[in-house]
Formats: structure tokens, sequence, C-alpha cells
């Protein structure tokens, strides 16, 4: 055991980790592991024991780099299956490495393979649970199609009837109009009624709530599989996607009318982009932090705060920021880049 080999290095134990955590998740991402990050770089302990080399990552680079940060900071490194490892290039240490880089691999693909089968004999595949569904599960306790559910459901086919066909006075609403109106009524958020995290106070609506359930063909009756590439932010293309049948909370011509009434509010927004804001992207807001946007109005450019943008006025507190004229600060922070640049050089 790590107590066991610490006794025989002559050390005592200041501390002692566990984690049930994927050996693909970096150190530095693990809870456990950033206390232990913390008190290497403290200096808190004189060496770190590790049970197995594929225990600490089984990611090569940041194996590598977590042992090479231990090392730098003048912490000895010991592994149950290698020993003492004085260098991130210990040839032992790079195999070891690479041998559990390459079982994760293949771990994945197995895995992959296997649920690719499944969403192929028309199951969910472990998704999260999504707004207004509820799991199905099979005699296994696994996932395997979803079940709409009430009142959830019944606030999705209010957000597709507000956006498509209009409310009760026949005017179709925006989906920050949408936002306003659940959190003037007081509708739990999608993030509330899963205990997601919420940053703001409860029970009011971002406006990209309601766009994701707009564009989510779910709701129309279609799951599904394989569109995002691992944990990263790329999406397979539809040809290499697995369709899965699912029970549908709108009908498909009230969905289909929602991604055309989307699609022509994006490209009325971009004919409307018809001036230039230099620092767009690039400058926040000194009250509430929240970036800065582009406005136009008497003749003038202006940049303001974009809290209007994402909250709702009345029923949230306002930022109290003005709108600052765009061609004055252009000149002023030009001129501070030029200073900058002059003060470098010399």
């Amino acid at each position: 055991s790590g107590r066991a080999y610490a006794a025989g290095l002559g050390y005592d134990v200041t501390a002692e980790f566990t984690e049930d955590y994927s050996g693909a998740t970096a150190v530095s991402a693990r809870p456990q592991g950033r206390v232990l990050s913390e008190m290497v770089k403290r200096r808190a302990v004189d060496a770190v024991i590790v049970n197995q080399v594929d225990r600490l990552s089984r990611d090569i680079v940041d194996l590598l780099v977590t042992v090479r940060a231990w090392l730098t900071a003048g912490v000895e490194v010991f592994a149950g299956d290698v020993g003492q490892i004085e260098s991130e290039l210990d040839i032992v240490l790079v195999i070891k490495g690479w041998q559990g880089s390459d079982e994760r691999k293949r771990i994945r693909e197995r895995s992959m393979r296997g649920k690719r089968t499944k969403a192929s004999a028309g199951k969910v595949v472990g998704c999260r649970v999504l707004y207004g569904y509820k799991h199905i599960r099979d005699a296994y306790g696994r996932v395997a199609n979803l079940e709409p559910i009430e009142p959830e459901a019944g606030i999705v086919r209010l957000i597709y009837q507000w956006y498509v066909y209009g409310d009760e006075d026949g005017q179709r609403l925006s989906a920050g109009k949408i936002a306003r109106r659940l959190s003037e009524m007081g509708v739990p958020t999608p993030g509330e009624v899963r205990n997601i995290h919420h940053t703001r106070k409860t029970l009011i609506w971002y406006a990209n709530a309601v766009i994701k359930i707009l564009q989510n063909e779910t709701y129309a009756g279609v799951w599904w599989f394989g569109g995002r590439i691992g944990s990263t932010h790329s999406y397979r293309p539809m040809s290499e996607r697995i369709a899965v049948t699912v029970p549908a909370i709108v009908d498909r011509q009230t969905w289909d009318a929602a991604q055309k009434q989307k699609d022509n509010n994006k490209k009325f927004a971009k004919r409307n982009a018809q001036r230039e804001y230099l620092l767009k992207g690039l400058i926040r807001c000194g009250a509430c932090k929240s970036a800065m946007v582009g406005e136009y109005f008497s003749n003038f450019r202006y940049y303001k705060c974009s809290w209007r943008n994402h909250h709702h006025l009345g029923v949230e507190e306002a930022c109290p920021a003005r709108a600052v004229r765009a061609d004055i600060l252009e000149v002023d922070v030009w001129a501070s880049v030029l200073k900058k640049i002059q003060t470098c050089r010399t």
C-alpha cells in the first residue's frame, strides 16, 4: 500500500488522497488533485507517492506535465510500479504513460461501439435528462428512452406557441421576450429543475435557454446520438449521427416553423450590422462586467452595456452604466495602445 511504501522510504504520511475519477481527467481538474497540487506549490509535502502511474493520469501529456511541475517544485515523486521518478523523461515513466493513454483510447473506442449499437437499435444512450422529459430505464437501470413530463412539457409547448404563432394577442415573441415572460410568471428554469448551479437569482430565464429549447429536435420526436466529438465543442456531420425516435412534445410542423423563424431572425440581424465597432467583443462594462455592444442613435455610434440584452428591466436590478460615444472611446484606446508600444520600445 501507499502507507507501507512511504514507511519503507522513511516518510511520515501527511495526507492521503483517493478519488473515483477517470484517469482521462487532468490531475489539476480533479477536486483532490487540486488540493494536492496546492500542497506541492506551498511545499507542504516533501514527496508524492502514487499507487500506479496510470492511476495518476491516463493522458500522457497531463502525466508528464504534472510530474515535471512537482519535480520543479522540489518534491520527490514515487510510483509503486516505477519507483522513484527523477525526470518527466524517465523512459519507464514515458512507456507506462503511453500504455495508459493507449488503453484509455481502446476503452473509449469499445464504449463508443457499444453506444452506437444501442442507438442503432432505437435506444437513447445515457444522455443528460432534458427539460420537459424524464428518463425511461430498462431492467438494468440503464437509460432506454425519454418520456414527456408535466408541467415542463407544457412550458415547452408554450415557448413554441409564443415564438411561432404568437401570444394571446397574436404577437410573436422573441426569445428574449419569452424569457422575460417566463421570469415574470415565476417558472423554474431548466437549470433549477435539474439542480444545476444558477448564477442569477431564482426563476430568471436566459434568452439562451429559450433558444436551446427552440432548436433542439428532440422536442419534435428525434433524439440524435453522436453529435459532439468527445468533450470538445466540435460536432460530427449529420450523416455520421444516429436518429432515435422519442415521444414528441411539439408537432413537426411547429418545430420546422420555429427553425425557419430563427433563420429569418439571423438574416435580419446580419443585414442590420451596417456599422463598424472596432472594440466589439473587447471591452466590458465597468459597473457590472457585462460585454459592451455597439448601438447607433442620434447620428452617433455608441458602446452600451449589454445588460439589457441578457436581463429583464423591472424584474432584475438594472445596470447604472451609461452609453459611451464610440468615436471618442476608440480614439482614447488607440492612443493608449500607441503609448504602451512606445514605452515597450524604449
